[in-house]
């Protein structure tokens, strides 16, 4: 593949699809891939522009981010895309022991042997906002900090009790941090706080609240880029922010359009959250005429958890 704008691994499943679907719907032909991909199957998708690789750090002990994520970073930096993004939650759930972000942000620096990583995990289109280092999300259209928040603030592994990001970050890394804020964001010298904030921190978090300051992080983002990929970290927001500075330049202009997929026979939901939100989705959906199956996920993961599937799936 040649001309890549950027190369991404997700810490899951799902924030994986996240970072596809802003990029597909802003008109960047993209393809995600479980495990790295042989060099026939990549030339299926040399139109792509973008290049992911979901992963599982999310779940995952610092030893074994030790083991895994940097042969992931030195293949996503073989690409050479113009950037390489470490994709995390918007929530930042995170902690020493479970996720740690501080430490895939070791790990990726030393692999693109970069002084500082930038990071931005506002996502307004996700209704993530940070301001002033402090993360705030919405739950059933109220706006919480997320150390308050009823369901992150609770996670059953990772719940978040401090929402200034980099004083949460601290507790993973010992890289000193900085904060790009939003009311310097917004100033006219804003490029050359950001080049000097850059030189003397290992980590710099952007501030993102809106589309406007949204646009202005990716904009600095860009205009940092180093030959040979540049190591960003963050929600999707990066994506979103990237798209606002591609606009009508890089990337291709005209959004992507997807066809209906029409009715389907049978449809499979499968659920392994256990957050409020999802009960009452799958309360609607059992009331709506789906039928459920309870799986323990104890059992899945024991000895008999050939049994269980086989169990789940004569239910089905």
């Amino acid at each position: 593949m040649q001309n890549l704008l950027l190369s991404y691994y997700g810490d899951d499943l799902t924030g994986s699809t996240d970072v596809m679907e802003a990029l597909e719907l802003g008109g960047v032909p993209t393809v995600l891939f479980m495990r790295k991909p042989d060099a026939g199957l990549m030339a299926r998708f040399a139109h792509c522009r973008a290049v992911g690789l979901a992963g599982t750090s999310r779940s995952e002990s610092a030893q074994w981010m030790d083991t895994h994520l940097e042969g992931a970073f030195a293949w996503l930096k073989s690409l050479q895309a113009e950037i390489c993004h470490y994709k995390v939650c918007s929530t930042f759930d995170s902690s020493p022991t479970i996720g740690s972000i501080g430490r895939a942000i070791e790990i990726g620096r030393a692999v693109f042997e970069q002084a500082c990583v930038p990071l931005v995990v506002g996502a307004p289109q996700l209704k993530r906002y940070t301001a002033f280092g402090h993360l705030f999300a919405a739950y059933r259209d109220r706006h919480y900090r997320i150390d308050r928040h009823p369901v992150m603030s609770r996670h059953p592994a990772t719940p978040m009790d401090e929402s200034d990001l980099l004083v949460h970050l601290s507790r993973q890394t010992d890289l000193p941090s900085e904060l790009l804020d939003l009311a310097t964001l917004r100033s006219p010298g804003r490029s050359a706080i950001f080049d000097r904030l850059v030189a003397d921190a290992a980590i710099l978090l952007i501030d993102v609240d809106s589309p406007e300051s949204q646009a202005l992080a990716g904009k600095e983002i860009w205009r940092a880029r180093k030959p040979g990929g540049y190591f960003v970290v963050g929600s999707s927001g990066i994506e979103y922010a990237l798209l606002a500075e591609w606009a009508g330049k890089t990337a291709p202009g005209a959004a992507a359009g997807f066809a209906p997929p029409g009715a389907a026979d049978r449809i499979a939901v499968v659920s392994g959250s256990c957050s409020p939100t999802t009960e009452r989705q799958i309360r609607h959906a059992m009331s709506d005429g789906f039928d459920g199956i309870e799986v323990d996920p104890v059992e899945l993961v024991s000895h008999s958890s050939s049994a269980a599937i086989a169990r789940a799936a004569a239910a089905g």
